[in-house]
């Protein structure tokens, strides 16, 4: 699931780039919770709310979304 998305992050070695990484451990997190059911909210509300669409599309799991900052 988590390769579905690409993150936009800052240059290696920045301070920013450090935080992008403890969110993006906290993201995963996020996913795998929702995939086993474990949070509040669906994994499929969780990729409606991601890509915009009121119903999920019957289909390629291989496309990205872009993560911007």
């Amino acid at each position: 699931m988590e390769n579905m998305f690409i993150p936009d992050l800052s240059p290696p070695g920045s301070n920013r780039r450090q935080k992008e990484g403890k969110t993006l451990g906290f993201w995963e997190d996020y996913l795998s919770d929702s995939e086993e059911k474990l949070t509040a909210v669906s994994l499929e509300e969780l990729l409606m709310f991601a890509t915009g669409l009121a119903s999920l599309p019957p289909a390629d799991t291989n496309s990205t979304s872009p993560v911007h900052k």
